[in-house]
């Protein structure tokens, strides 16, 4: 029997890669995607975002009015002279700081804790709650009233408008808490300076209580 001859040259498959005009199609398609994902995806996490800082803020609202509560319930009344200071011992926070630096309110830059006499409670969900201690109401009437800054992720964006601004709550003599974009006409404290609504004071994530 006559063996079998067995070819010993090599057959190579070559393979065909990507043309140019497949490569730059690709890119196409890629870039066209980029266009309307990116923008979503954005969007979604500065939704969620603006969403963790209002429920903080409504939180924070609803401590303060309780402190409001506890304090005249304990005093009988609320007086010209009761001051934001009075209310601390009523709110729940983690610790006082002088040295933190934290966004002020729209239109405005940095702020550092302990600067002209502010006071800055750090709270549990990481926010901090600022304000002046001689602050009073000035009076009973609807129109007077104290407040506070609350900056929802406690530290310094370092621009003087947008995301991580901090938010001002105007709380009156009666009880009602308002941000400043919704202040009762003619707003006052101790310090004798009138006050009115300013919405575009309100930060761009608050949504409203």
């Amino acid at each position: 029997m006559t063996p079998r001859r067995f070819n010993t040259i090599a057959r190579c498959k070559v393979s065909r890669g990507f043309s140019l005009v497949e490569i730059l199609i690709a890119l196409g398609i890629m870039g066209l995607l980029m266009t309307f994902t990116v923008p979503a995806i954005l969007n979604a996490a500065n939704s969620n975002l603006n969403s963790k800082y209002t429920a903080e803020t409504k939180d924070v609202a609803f401590a303060l009015i309780a402190a409001f509560e506890q304090y005249r319930q304990g005093h009988g009344s609320i007086s010209a002279s009761t001051s934001c200071q009075d209310l601390t011992p009523y709110l729940n926070y983690v610790k006082s700081s002088t040295t933190d630096s934290i966004d002020w309110e729209q239109g405005s830059t940095n702020f550092t804790c302990g600067t002209g006499g502010y006071a800055c409670y750090r709270l549990h969900n990481g926010g901090i709650l600022h304000f002046s201690p001689a602050i009073a109401f000035g009076g009973t009437a609807t129109t007077n009233a104290i407040y506070f800054y609350f900056d929802p992720d406690g530290q310094a964006q370092s621009t003087t408008n947008g995301p991580g601004k901090s938010i001002l709550f105007w709380l009156y003599a009666d009880g009602t808490l308002k941000s400043w974009g919704n202040a009762r006409t003619s707003t006052n404290t101790n310090y004798g300076s009138i006050y009115n609504a300013c919405a575009s004071c309100d930060p761009p994530w608050f949504t409203g209580f």
